[in-house]
């Protein structure tokens, strides 16, 4: 019968933690989900398909023509077209 061999890194030494931070930055990944109501677009800054814990995000609502940008809704609730957001796991 084949045995499972189990490695679980020890985070609390807290040795080298460039190392243990470039680990849980690959593995810990979150995407972003826009959902446009109207005609326009979002940008994102940085523009990436998916984000570590932790990063802050521009994100700018551009209304096309004969369109406006009147709020934002869900994680981000106002009206200014660019918001920053803290990517987190609380969704």
């Amino acid at each position: 019968m084949p045995k499972i061999v189990e490695a679980v890194p020890n985070f609390s030494e807290g040795r080298r933690p460039e190392i243990i931070k470039a680990i849980t930055d690959h593995v810990y990944q979150y995407f972003l989900s826009i959902n446009i109501e109207g005609n326009g677009e979002v940008t994102k800054n940085p523009d990436q398909n998916t984000f570590t814990y932790g990063t802050v995000v521009e994100l700018t609502a551009n209304a096309d023509s004969g369109w406006s940008f009147s709020h934002w809704s869900g994680d981000l609730n106002n009206t200014n077209s660019t918001e920053n957001i803290f990517i987190n796991n609380t969704g």
